[in-house]
């Protein structure tokens, strides 16, 4: 069992969240944590009255981890006359692999108005906890690594702004960066039997457009209720931290808003009244959107009282993977103590009984009957060595999330290659069914789609649903669908390699029409993984033509420890054809988007390059 103790961190003002600004950023890890010359013009703020609002979040692309635990002990702005603006002033400890499908609220401050050369994180891996998947679904404990080999330590992510008109915080005027940690560029795993290691080279993105934004947490203590506006405040508490003043943030409410208040399902009417009788100070934790519209945040669902206990009760979430009678077994498992520390043990026995309270999204009454193999679960209960009872706790049964590829279209089945990130060889269906004969079949699962579009999807297609599974033992259905995302509206990610030599032959062409690269030199890593299921380029006639997503994007070269960022695809072609004009090879290639399988081509806006300049 391991036991990590809570940090409090981020102790900053915060005000009425708000986002302005198109700028796109990528980061890559550098020796230091300097700024380049910087350019002229804005200087930072000397007056008190200069400042803007910037409000940093965290979300993470996909990769292969069931934890990417690391202390996060810097982050920070370096304007264009030196001064440096500290985002994070106490090392927080972060489990990157927790944001896949969402984006959390990390800090909002007062910047000054002025000029940015750069922005900088720093990562301290002396304690990190990272933790691995083999093909069969067991946990390995990873040794992490540098490119040389060497044991990690700390690393500064660092971009600096090579743009003309820099990074600019303008007075009154609201910005915003979510920092996307990109796992699987960022990681290189070799498993060898029961060990793995794990060589990192930090790559993440620093984003403002949101035009494909994931939802929202923000996570607090009630402020006030504002029932005319439909919304409430909160006071802001950031990942798992309990105390320390952040600030306040403004939270709106629609008719389809769903609120969980003490253990009891509510329509957003009914919750907005319970949450103004409730104390200020009350526990709240907000699922939601961020509308770019309106500036607002827009909560989807609202968790408050009890059913956020915080330090009333032992608190654990993870995915059931098997059910015997009363007794859950779930994989994945973190759990908050009351005493206010965090143990991770992969597997947790749960004990159910009939006074246990079951909520569900969108039902006023649950039992424990709907709680079956696959369903992620938020439990409370007492905590004994690897075990919880929740006879007089609660269990929420939040959605999961299913990918695999297509079967057969219409009714939709699915073979199965993950469960909410676990590989579905450690998923015990037994007894899910009506009889021994309909238990869920992992390589052929049903999955009930009721009005959902079907006419995207085809035969051997990856697909990601979103949902709950049938209660257990009732199937067929094994799962019932509420989103559902075929090959071409889920995002993927390009990686090829080519060694640290580079290829000089990997690009054949570039222009207007996009990049065509070759891996015919190449012996490296070459795929698209979508749905966190990876497509093997080389079973590809030809690689897929690269399309930029529209004349503005984030395109990035990375060379001598430096990035160059264009945000224009017609800059970014000219600035790496003279590179490969002088010499340069292709080290690495990687990008996210979507795969047309059809015209064999990939759309993407994200995309970048290490060269070597071979020097």
């Amino acid at each position: 069992m391991t036991i990590i103790e809570n940090i409090v961190g981020l102790p900053r003002r915060i005000s009425r969240l708000a986002t302005v600004g198109v700028f796109s950023l990528a980061l890559m890890a550098c020796g230091g944590g300097g700024s380049t010359d910087s350019v002229s013009a804005i200087d930072a703020a000397s007056s008190e009255d200069e400042f803007a609002k910037l409000s940093v979040s965290l979300t993470d692309a996909e990769g292969d981890f069931l934890t990417y635990q690391v202390d996060v002990t810097n982050i920070s702005l370096t304007s264009s006359n030196g001064a440096v603006i500290n985002l994070l002033p106490q090392t927080t400890t972060i489990d990157f692999a927790q944001y896949v499908e969402v984006t959390e609220l990390l800090t909002i401050l007062d910047a000054p108005a002025g000029r940015y050369d750069s922005v900088s994180m720093s990562l301290d891996f002396s304690n990190a906890q990272v933790i691995v998947q083999n093909d069969a679904g067991d946990p390995i404990l990873a040794d992490v690594v540098d490119e040389e080999g060497q044991e990690l330590s700390e690393v500064t992510v660092e971009i600096i702004f090579n743009d003309q008109s820099g990074f600019v915080l303008r007075p009154g005027t609201p910005a915003q960066i979510t920092l996307d940690f990109d796992l699987d560029a960022s990681n290189e795993i070799s498993i060898n039997g029961d060990s793995a290691t794990v060589t990192v080279q930090p790559l993440l993105i620093a984003d403002t457009i949101l035009e494909e934004s994931k939802p929202f947490r923000l996570r607090g203590l009630l402020a006030s209720v504002d029932a005319e506006e439909s919304s409430f405040s909160i006071d802001l508490r950031p990942f798992r931290t309990r105390n320390g003043a952040f600030g306040s943030a403004d939270v709106l409410t629609t008719e389809s808003t769903g609120f969980e208040v003490d253990g009891v399902v509510l329509n957003a009417l009914e919750g907005l009244a319970a949450l103004a009788d409730k104390d200020s100070g009350t526990a709240i934790v907000i699922e939601g959107i961020w509308d770019r519209d309106a500036r607002e945040y827009v909560a989807t669902v609202v968790y408050a009282g009890s059913s956020v206990p915080w330090d009333q009760a032992d608190i654990l979430r993870g995915t059931v993977v098997a059910r015997e009678g009363n007794s859950l077994s779930v994989r994945g498992a973190i759990v908050q103590l009351s005493t206010g520390s965090f143990v991770f043990n992969d597997t947790f026995t749960v004990e159910l009984a009939h006074t246990t309270i079951v909520t569900k999204r969108g039902q006023d009454e649950s039992s424990i009957a709907e709680i079956s193999v696959g369903s992620a679960v938020y439990a409370t209960g007492v905590v004994t060595d690897n075990s919880m009872n929740s006879a007089e706790g609660m269990v929420r049964i939040k959605a999961s999330s299913i990918a695999g590829t297509v079967v057969s279209v219409s009714p939709l089945v699915m073979d199965l290659t993950y469960i909410n990130g676990r590989r579905s060889v450690i998923y015990d269906f037994s007894e899910t069914g009506t009889s021994m004969d309909t238990n869920a079949d992992p390589d052929n699962y049903e999955v009930n789609t009721g009005t959902l579009d079907l006419s995207g999807v085809a035969d051997g297609d990856p697909i990601r649903a979103r949902g709950f599974t049938a209660d257990f033992g009732s199937a067929p259905e094994d799962f019932y669908a509420s989103t559902l995302a075929e090959v071409a509206h889920i995002r993927g990610h390009m990686v090829i390699n080519y060694g640290p030599e580079g290829s000089v032959n990997a690009v054949t062409s570039i222009g207007e029409e996009g990049l065509q690269l070759d891996i015919t030199d190449s012996p490296f890593r070459h795929h698209i993984l979508i749905a966190g299921i990876p497509l093997n380029l080389e079973s590809l006639d030809q690689i897929p033509l690269v399309v930029p997503g529209g004349e503005r994007g984030v395109y990035t070269i990375w060379k001598d420890e430096r990035i160059e960022v264009y945000t224009f695809y017609a800059e970014f072609v000219e600035a790496i054809e003279g590179d490969l004009e002088g010499g340069a090879s292709l080290v690495r290639f990687d990008a996210q988007g979507l795969f047309d399988r059809t015209l064999n081509t990939f759309t993407s806006k994200r995309f970048g390059v290490v060269l070597n300049n071979n020097d």
